[in-house]
């Protein structure tokens, strides 16, 4: 899996995976477990802003759980220079306690209460973590060493199969554009086709090609449909959705994740992850960058990361 040719240096689109799930998770946090409609009649305007959350106590600017952990999973990177699962579970694990308050969901609690995975959520918690891991294990020449590290790391919270599978989907699209290997006419059948056909995460994914095809479909109606939910099989789905219905633009399709309601912060947050891959930095608005929380921080952290995996 070698870099190809682009018009975006490797750092940028380091940079704007980080930046854009950061974003993603602080513009979705007011608006998570909303649904859509309801949204729309209380905002009458859709929310292209950062917002106050008061059920967490979050100023606008500040992010929630997704990005406590992604931070933790990145420093984890950074500091050993390899996938160190006893390492990461353990800053995981700090990290949880001293962030608490953030809305971690109860798959993630009853896991570090409990010091073994949850096999039965199939929840979106692994998902949402996955991207520093993707861009870590982005130019690995062995696909099967991919699926295995990223596994692993998955592995530490969920161990549902369709969690999983969900998790190796954001990841797949994630490495892609880092890669430069992204076409989004394409990025589907070849994200099943790496995960799998026959599981429910693979059939999702082709029910929303469908829905993308569609003509007359409107963008909500076509959320609807998906379903927007902390489900993984939704959740992933959406993030999908809302990429791909506007691949080159950055700022709608994290909008339109966010403003969809449910899950509004982990899927707005994966839909950065990836959109940011691809768009690189450039993509993120400079408003978003200049009020997030530690952007300087997490910015520092994905170049550091990015030179690691440049040496490799």
């Amino acid at each position: 899996m070698k870099a190809s040719s682009n018009s975006y240096r490797l750092s940028a689109r380091f940079r704007g995976s980080v930046l854009g799930a950061a974003s993603g998770d602080t513009l979705g946090a007011s608006l998570e477990q909303a649904p859509s409609h309801p949204v729309r009649q209380t905002f009458k305007n859709r929310v292209e802003e950062f917002q106050e959350t008061p059920r967490l106590g979050l100023a606008p600017g500040q992010w929630t759980d997704d990005t406590v952990f992604s931070r933790a999973t990145l420093k984890c990177l950074v500091e050993y220079e390899r996938i160190d699962i006893v390492a990461l579970k353990k800053k995981l694990y700090e990290d949880y306690l001293v962030d608490s308050h953030r809305g971690f969901g109860k798959p993630t609690e009853k896991t570090f209460e409990r010091g073994t995975p949850d096999s039965e959520s199939a929840g979106c918690g692994a998902a949402m973590r996955i991207g520093p891991a993707a861009l870590f294990a982005s130019f690995y020449s062995d696909l099967e060493k991919f699926r295995g590290d990223i596994t692993s790391i998955i592995s530490i919270t969920h161990t549902h199969p369709e969690a999983v599978n969900g998790a190796l989907a954001v990841a797949f699209a994630i490495a892609s554009a880092v890669r430069s290997e992204l076409k989004p006419d394409r990025l589907i059948q070849q994200t099943v086709d790496f995960i799998g056909a026959t599981s429910d995460m693979g059939h999702k994914l082709l029910e929303v090609e469908g829905i993308l095809k569609r003509p007359g479909l409107s963008l909500e109606e076509g959320f609807l449909e998906i379903g927007t939910r902390g489900y993984i099989l939704e959740s992933v789905g959406a993030t999908f959705y809302a990429f791909l219905r506007t691949p080159d633009n950055f700022f709608e399709s994290v909008v339109n994740a966010a403003n969809a309601g449910g899950d509004a912060d982990s899927n707005a947050s994966m839909t950065g992850a990836i959109s940011g891959a691809f768009n690189s930095i450039q993509g993120i608005p400079k408003p978003w960058l200049a009020n997030l929380e530690a952007c300087g921080e997490l910015d520092d952290l994905s170049r550091r990361l990015c030179r690691i995996v440049e040496k490799k």
